[in-house]
């Protein structure tokens, strides 16, 4: 009777009527085809004649509630939770579409229509068929819009009232002759839908070996129309909306009936029967009110008009009549009673609620007022009703709420927040809204008054929300929203600032347009299936910008849940790890350089000791092979061989700190003026050379070892030179200038600790650096240049000295365009600067003394002393340190000076030095070594007053030395 009487209602614009709530019983609604039997006509007069009958009784059923004021809420909205639906693939005209934002279709829409009216919210996930059933039993989906009614079904699925029954047919390929009857397809190739009511036909007539499955109507057509198979066996309906949809003009559904019928409902699991009571009374409301009906011609139209007989359609007028007869008896007989009721549970529910109600009309008096707001005033509602605003507000509350009382009574809805007197429970805050009330022609005739009177709880969530949503905004992390699709939702400035992408360009895409491909599809599978089972999943990714290129983050991605426990989106919380993993790169080159500088340590001792005995040995044979011009040449050759294998050693140890460094504080542009002039002497006279030098002294104090300062620009200058070759007009430019740090340099060089620089360029318009190459060039061994033409150690040393005196060098260079070399040396104050040289020239010393020669390689004391022989010493050898002091003790008065190793077997040189100096404290001492490293071992009592000699030594060099110590 309830939808009867809804629908008459509508279809008779009978405004003033009341739906009362409570169910008198419930029937199904059958679609009615309008039959040749009954006109237009006959129709008109029935429903005109009911019409008729009731409409007395209805309008004075409805003049019992014209006092009520039409503003006022009447009942409370049903409570909405969320369901999955599940629609199938491709199943025309009931459902169409493969994915979720394409569902369509008669039931797709009939759903929507009827969610509505139900009051349902809801998420479509549309699959095939197999799998939306699947999901149904296993609980994944709530509701299932398209199942047809089988006893099997009916063991964990409960029913709505069938909204559409469709006949099975046998489609076959035109001409085909071998099927008449559905017996004869026993045997033959047979294709169905996977799971739908056809499979499990087909199943239980013993079909089952032949059956073909597939996931849509689509596929199965077209494996038909491809002559691989016999027959399908699906519903007529879709089945005639696939093959025209496809155009497929030589397929035909034969006009034997199949022995199965599906009658198509909304079903919801076993048990859930409030849920469905929800379903059928919005299935029925769609019927009652047409959208039905209009969903039914737009989808149906392949079906033919059923023709109705007279009975048939008495069958279905009659209960109608009946419906109108027992609701206008309803409402004869009840009209008084729920009047009262009606009355009472407005007046009571109007007094509890939390809300302060009242109703005025345009002159502001009060028609109606609850107990919660007459209550403020210390009044009862009956004391308001026919009194003024002014009279009960007071003059200073009226003439704040005048301006908003005005704006309603135009037809605005207000709001305004109002400072309550304080009480013993503080100051109050209300939230006052005034909205217009309108009569039945849309004149405003007052408006209407609620007001929450205490809203400072509301305030304060207010507050901590605005909180929370600036952190997220200001947050330095990026932080995304989305949906269970992954659909983005919400992202802050960080996100915009990491990705590339803004919030427009962000927002409704999937997550996936960061996926760089750099992890594997199981990875994104092991992580959504975290997530998706409520839990947070952690971990680090490499995803792609908007420009393409790659960045590291950790991620975190945490669900958001619904009071009720679900989840209904995820929050992702993404850290950059770009700057960490630069650090990390740095770490691993540190580590890899302090293995380097072991490993070349080691080497440099024992080569450089080898090539002491290899220089020594080719002194020697020298001044034997005097009047062999011829060999002289040779051992020249080899002689300058060997010092340049040391000088690679040396730089090895440079390029990898491991060097013993002198630093000193030097003039930088005086120094850089006589190196790049005792250069300019080896240079090609067609290279220019255009320089810009600082002239200030004062200001371009370095502290540096001298020597390899000079080794710096030396090598700079050298590429520079050296990529010229074959360039028109070949240029060289040199600048110094002072440089001071800006914001640009200190957050490219972060563990700066200077802000003053020397800043030396060097530039040339050479054949420049390819890009593949330029990462690279300070590697060890690393050269562009052609073979036998550099070692691939001068950029290396380069870095390595300049690193280790705590400077900087930069790049930029372009095959074809030349390169810009920038090296930044920190700047000192200005202090007294030390000569570039510790030893000078000394005048030949009178021989004939005698040196005690210590060293633990046999081949370097014999070498060593048939030298000093050569020049004309005295020479005594010892192979340790322990041998030594020994011998000095036997010979106190005759050894002049000691030259002796520092690293040795059994005591070492400085410590032997230390007993020598006990026994006579003004001995002359020279100290060796074939690995400069070794000099930290002389201890600072030394440091600043020991000479040492660096193995493999000149022999002119070792004269010198020994005859300025001699002379001191």
């Amino acid at each position: 009777m309830e939808l009867a009487s809804y629908r008459l209602i509508t279809t008779s614009h009978l405004d003033g009527c009341q739906q009362d709530n409570r169910i008198i019983f419930r029937y199904t609604i059958r679609r009615l085809h309008v039959c040749r039997v009954f006109g237009q006509m006959g129709l008109l007069f029935l429903s005109a004649s009911l019409v008729m009958l009731f409409m007395g009784s209805l309008a004075q059923a409805s003049s019992t509630t014209s006092d009520i004021p039409a503003a006022l809420p009447l009942h409370s909205p049903i409570q909405k939770e969320i369901l999955i639906v599940g629609s199938e693939q491709d199943y025309p005209p009931f459902a169409t579409g493969m994915t979720d934002a394409e569902a369509g279709g008669f039931t797709v829409e009939l759903w929507k229509a009827v969610a509505v009216e139900a009051g349902l919210s809801y998420i479509i996930r549309v699959k095939p068929f197999r799998e939306v059933l699947q999901d149904f039993k296993e609980g994944r989906t709530d509701v299932v819009i398209n199942l047809a009614r089988s006893e099997e079904r009916q063991q964990f699925a409960d029913f709505t009232v069938p909204h559409v029954v469709v006949h099975g047919a046998i489609f076959v390929r035109k001409g085909e002759s071998s099927i008449r009857t559905e017996d004869d397809l026993a045997n033959k190739s047979i294709i169905v839908l996977h799971a739908d009511l056809a499979h499990d036909y087909a199943v239980a007539k013993g079909w089952g070996p032949q059956l073909v499955l597939v996931d849509t109507t689509a596929e199965g057509f077209r494996l038909l129309a491809s002559g691989k198979h016999d027959a399908i066996l699906i519903g007529k309906l879709p089945g005639m909306q696939t093959v025209l949809a496809l155009g497929l003009t030589d397929i035909e559904a034969l006009k034997i009936r199949a022995g199965f019928a599906q009658k198509f409902g909304f079903a919801v699991h076993e048990g859930q029967s409030d849920l469905l009571e929800k379903i059928n009374e919005g299935l029925a409301i769609t019927k009652a009110n047409g959208t039905y009906d209009v969903l039914y011609e737009d989808w149906f139209g392949l079906y033919e008009v059923k023709e109705v007989t007279l009975l048939d359609s008495f069958k279905y007028i009659l209960p109608l009549m009946l419906v109108f007869i027992g609701i206008g008896g309803y409402f004869f007989y009840r009209r008084q009673d729920e009047r009262r009721e009606f009355t009472t549970k407005l007046q009571f529910i109007t007094d509890h609620a939390p809300v302060l109600l009242a109703q005025c009309d345009k002159g502001k008096y009060y028609k109606f007022a609850n107990k919660s707001y007459a209550g403020t005033f210390g009044l009862e509602p009956a004391d308001l009703i026919g009194k003024h605003a002014r009279e009960i507000l007071g003059e200073e509350s009226f003439a704040i709420a005048l301006p908003y009382m005005e704006m309603a009574l135009s037809g605005q809805s207000t709001i305004y927040d109002l400072k309550l007197p304080e009480t013993s429970n503080g100051v109050s805050v209300g939230s006052v809204h005034y909205s217009p009330e309108y009569d039945k022609s849309g004149h405003v005739v007052g408006f209407i008054i609620a007001a929450i009177s205490d809203i400072i709880e509301r305030k304060k969530a207010e507050e901590m929300l605005r909180k929370l949503s600036q952190a997220i905004e200001q947050a330095g992390e990026a932080i995304l929203i989305t949906d269970l699709n992954g659909i983005i939702e919400y992202v802050n400035p960080a996100f915009s600032e990491l990705t590339g992408y803004s919030r427009d360009e962000a927002i409704g895409k999937n997550s996936r347009m960061l996926h760089s491909g750099k992890q594997p599809a199981s990875f994104y599978e092991k992580m959504w299936k975290t997530i998706l089972s409520g839990n947070v999943w952690h971990g680090k990714v490499t995803d792609k910008k908007k420009d393409g290129t790659s960045y590291p983050v950790m991620e975190t991605i945490s669900p958001i849940k619904n009071e009720l426990g679900e989840v209904t989106h995820f929050v992702g919380h993404q850290q950059d790890l770009s700057d960490n993993e630069e650090l990390e790169n740095k770490f691993y080159q540190a580590q890899k350089m302090e293995a380097l500088g072991t490993l070349v340590g080691g080497i440099a001792h024992e080569f450089n000791n080898t090539l002491a005995g290899v220089t020594g040995n080719l002194y020697l044979a020298k001044r034997g092979a005097s009047e062999l011009p011829n060999v002289i040449e040779k051992l020249n050759t080899i002689e300058k061989l060997s010092f340049k294998s040391a000088d690679l050693i040396k730089n090895l140890l440079s390029f990898a700190r491991k060097g013993f460094v002198r630093k000193r504080s030097i003039e930088f542009s005086s120094f850089l003026k006589e190196i790049i002039k005792i250069h300019q002497i080896s240079m090609p006279e067609n290279i220019k050379l255009d320089l810009d030098l600082e002239t200030d002294p004062e200001s371009m104090i370095v502290n540096w070892d001298a020597n390899l300062l000079q080794q710096v620009v030396m090598n700079l200058i050298n590429n520079a030179r050296d990529a010229l070759k074959g360039i028109d007009k070949p240029l060289i430019t040199i600048k110094l200038r002072k440089f001071f740090a800006d914001a640009e340099f200190l957050t490219s060089h972060p563990e700066s600790e200077a802000d003053k620089f020397a800043c030396l360029s060097i530039k040339d318009n050479g054949v420049g650096i390819n890009a593949a190459d330029l990462p690279h060039i300070f590697e060890p061994f690393y050269t562009t240049k052609e073979v036998g033409k550099g070692t691939g150690l001068g950029l290396s040393m380069v870095t390595g000295a300049i690193q280790t005196h705590q400077g900087y060098i930069d790049v930029e260079s372009k095959g074809g365009e030349g390169s810009l070399f920038e090296v930044y040396l920190p700047l000192i104050e200005r202090e007294e600067v030390t000569a570039l040289s510790k030893q000078e020239e000394l005048a030949e010393y009178e021989i004939n003394e005698t040196i005690l020669l210590v060293d633990d390689e046999s081949h370097i004391l014999d070498v060593g002393k048939e030298l000093l022989e050569a020049l004309g010493y005295q020479v005594l050898v010892a192979s340790d340190g322990l041998e030594a002091v020994e011998i000095f003790k036997a010979n106190r008065d005759e050894v002049s000076i000691v030259i002796t190793d520092i690293m040795m077997p059994k005591l070492g040189g400085v410590e032997s030095v230390e007993l020598i100096k006990q026994i006579r404290s003004d001995i002359k001492v020279i100290f060796t070594t074939g690995y400069n490293k070794e000099e930290e071992l002389l201890g600072d009592i030394y440091t600043s007053e020991a000479i040492i000699l660096y193995k493999p030594y000149d022999i002119d060099e070792l004269r010198r030395t020994i005859s300025s110590e001699l002379a001191s």
